[in-house]
């Protein structure tokens, strides 16, 4: 991504429903007690320390004020290889492109 100068996105950082059962992980849920966050937050934060770009939908205000609520702790270098083992490398939304097709792309 930084060859092209391309950010990466997450667009439905919590899997629109298709992964409800990691935020009940033994090993999230730890931390985010740590943080005295949800496992939500605990994502959020993972990802924004990532440099990734989160667009959480959400139609609920509660859940609005709690997606805000990751800017006053940052986590540990622990912690964030530990986020970074549940990663699947699998998308869990649409279509990955081959990079082919992206570079084509990029010429339009």
């Amino acid at each position: 991504m930084d060859r092209y100068e391309v950010a990466h996105e997450s667009y439905a950082p919590f899997g629109q429903g298709r992964m409800d059962g990691i935020y009940e992980d033994k090993a999230l849920v730890e931390i985010a007690s740590l943080y005295n966050k949800t496992p939500r937050q605990i994502v959020l934060r993972f990802l924004l320390q990532e440099g990734v770009i989160c667009i959480p939908k959400t139609v609920h205000e509660d859940r609005l004020e709690e997606n805000f609520d990751v800017f006053d702790f940052t986590l540990g270098e622990k912690e964030m290889e530990t986020l970074r083992s549940f990663d699947k490398a699998s998308p869990l939304i649409g279509n990955p492109e081959s990079p082919e097709r992206v570079l084509k792309a990029m010429g339009w």
